[in-house]
This record gives structure tokens, C-alpha cells and sequence, in this order.
């Protein structure tokens, strides 16, 4: 599998033409729209993606919701969620896209998902929360703001100097890579243990979900070593359960 972009909500038509030029440049092909598809002009797409309107053609999409957006990262194994606000509640994680596409490279993860939000509101928190690592776009202080498929185009263009890095040889080799699906559902047994053990009477259960969330996708584990895990936690529900 490839890195993908998913667009969140995008609003116009020639952005998400743009965006599939941009990706075609860097080689990417895996386009997904959190967004309903008959709310685009594909005259409009085709007028921005020219040679690239397949990537639009064979675009995934899914509900314009949190839900929509969680289900169209499960098949990942790594989220990068796209960002100008660099807050300590961002994510427990967050880097330049240089040092993100590094990070990538050496951890030989090749299956990420860069996820940029709405050209007016960007990414919202939740949405975000979604996200293993925050990313950025270094930018003048007197005008930081980036055109949706300027972004994008840049973010190709790092991981594209990545790929090549790895092919040449300082990359690692290929290993079997859980999926965010995975991660997600063994986050949510492990905070239903916890809630079984009278944690989070007063709150803080989604912070700790996203949380496990990120340190167990950049623990870059194989699907043994999750299953195992899963199983550990699984037996202490059941335990938990049977005391009760």
C-alpha cells in the first residue's frame, strides 16, 4: 500500500483538481474525501487535475462526519493530521513535514495517510485527535496561511524525496504493518478495562484513547505483537467482568 491524502470537507471543485495534479507529481495515486462526491463540479476538477483525473476517478469517499473520517483512516497504519496551530493539546506529537516525512522514513512506515482539513477551518480538534501526529508547514509569521493544494503539493513533494531516499538504499526493508483499525479497537478494549477499574469517573477517557492510540501506532508493531496485546487486555476484561 501507499501513503494516501484524505481532504476533509474540501469546498471547491478546482482545490481538489489541483490536489490530484500535486499528488501525481510525487507518484501518489490514493485519494480519499471525507465529503459527499455529487457536491463537486468534475468539469472543474478536470479543468485543475488535466492528466491527473484518474486520481478524482478513482477517489474513496466517505461521510462528511468523525465517523466518516475514522473509518476512512482505518486502513492505514500511521495518520498525519495537517495543521497551522501548534497548541500543547494538538496531539502528543508534532513535527515539520520534513522532519514528519524523515520520521516515516526511518521508522519504514509506508502505508501513512496525510489528512488536511477544510480550506476555511482547517482540520477541527476532534478530527485531529484522529491523528497520531500533527504536521506543519513552516511559513512566514506575516502570512502563514497555504492554499489547500499548495499544502498538499508540498507535503508530495517531501514524501516523494523520501521514497527516493529509500530506494536508493538508506531506507529499511519491508515489514508487515498493523493498521489503524487495529490500533483504534485495541485502544478502545484497554480504556473499557480502565473504565471497569473506576478510572475516568471524572472525564479524561478520549484524551488517554487517543493516547494509547499514538503510542501504539509509533510503537510501528507487527500484527503478532499487537494480537498480543489485544489478548492481554482482553483477558483482563473478561477477568474484570467475571468478578463482577
Amino acid at each position: 500500500m501507499e501513503h494516501g491524502i484524505i481532504l476533509v470537507r474540501p469546498e471547491t471543485s478546482g482545490n481538489i483538481g489541483a490536489v490530484c495534479r500535486a499528488m501525481a507529481t510525487a507518484g501518489l495515486k490514493d485519494l480519499s474525501i471525507v465529503g459527499e462526491k455529487h457536491r463537486y463540479n468534475e468539469d472543474e476538477i478536470l479543468k485543475f487535475a488535466l492528466k491527473a483525473y484518474s486520481i478524482w476517478e478513482h477517489a474513496h469517499f466517505f461521510a462528511p462526519q468523525i465517523d466518516g473520517l475514522r473509518t476512512a483512516l482505518s486502513k492505514y497504519s500511521f495518520a498525519c493530521g495537517t495543521t497551522r496551530r501548534t497548541g500543547k493539546k494538538r496531539t502528543s506529537s508534532i513535527q515539520t513535514i520534513a522532519q514528519c516525512a524523515r520520521s516515516i522514513g526511518e521508522q519504514h512506515i509506508r502505508n501513512a495517510a496525510f489528512v488536511f482539513g477544510n480550506e476555511r477551518t482547517g482540520l477541527m480538534r476532534e478530527e485531529l485527535a484522529l491523528c497520531n501526529m500533527s504536521v506543519y508547514i513552516p511559513t512566514s509569521n506575516d502570512f502563514g496561511s497555504l492554499n489547500l493544494s499548495h499544502a498538499v503539493q508540498i507535503v508530495c513533494y517531501e514524501l516523494f524525496l523520501q521514497s527516493n531516499n529509500m530506494a536508493n538504499g538508506s531506507g529499511g526493508t519491508d515489514s508487515e504493518q498493523v493498521t489503524l483499525e487495529e490500533v483504534f479497537r485495541t485502544s478502545e478494549n484497554i480504556i473499557s478495562f480502565l473504565k471497569l477499574r473506576g478510572f475516568f469517573k471524572v472525564g479524561g477517557a478520549q484524551e488517554n484513547e487517543q493516547f494509547f492510540n499514538t503510542i501504539l501506532a509509533k510503537a510501528n508493531l507487527n500484527p503478532f505483537e499487537l494480537s498480543h496485546i489485544n489478548q492481554i487486555v482482553k483477558k483482563l476484561l473478561a477477568k474484570e467482568h467475571k468478578e463482577q
